[in-house]
């Protein structure tokens, strides 16, 4: 199997990821893999995402591409009350960070990420075309809205070739001294 081309750089943001990527020249998108409401959210992420009684989570798992190469899974809950118009908009298309910010007017506000690494299953060696065995990055995201309410939790698979990490280190003495 020929190794698809992802040498690619992103800055992430808090914009949405096709944002992001057509900040940095890239052509992102999407294939709907599935769409659906959910009435009754499982125990764990009505905790997680805080949810009043009846609310109503939408489902959303997309296969994110760039450059028309498979680079990512993404699985995301939206908190329906929200936004109780999204099934209007085609989410295959459409930035769903920009849905929310421009249709239904939401202010984004930060996000807590986790991202740890492990070996692809068959799924989504199928779905990201990648050799067995292969690595892959996951990564599981809430996303608050800025009234400190959480709007989103995702959980996305990359391709482990794709995930480059930069982190910049501040080495004051501030931190040791508790200033």
């Amino acid at each position: 199997m020929k190794k698809p081309n992802r040498n690619i750089s992103v800055n992430v943001s808090l914009n949405g990821f096709s944002n992001d990527l057509i900040k940095s020249g890239k052509t992102p998108s999407s294939r709907l893999l599935s769409l659906e409401v959910v009435t009754q959210p499982k125990e764990e992420f009505a905790q997680a995402m805080k949810l009043e009684p009846g609310d109503e989570l939408i489902k959303i798992e997309r296969l994110r591409l760039v450059n028309n190469v498979p680079l990512a899974i993404h699985l995301v809950l939206v908190n329906h009350r929200f936004c109780p118009k999204i099934l209007e908009y085609n989410l295959a298309q459409i930035s769903l960070f920009r849905i929310l910010r421009d249709v239904f007017h939401l202010k984004i506000d930060r996000a807590t990420q986790e991202v740890f690494a492990s070996l692809s299953n068959e799924r989504e060696r199928e779905l990201l075309a990648l050799p067995e065995p292969s690595a892959v990055l996951h990564e599981y995201r809430t996303t608050y809205l800025d009234t400190g309410e959480i709007i989103e939790y995702s959980a996305a698979t990359y391709c482990g070739d794709f995930y480059h990490l930069l982190i910049n280190l501040d080495a004051t003495e501030k931190i040791f001294k508790g200033e």
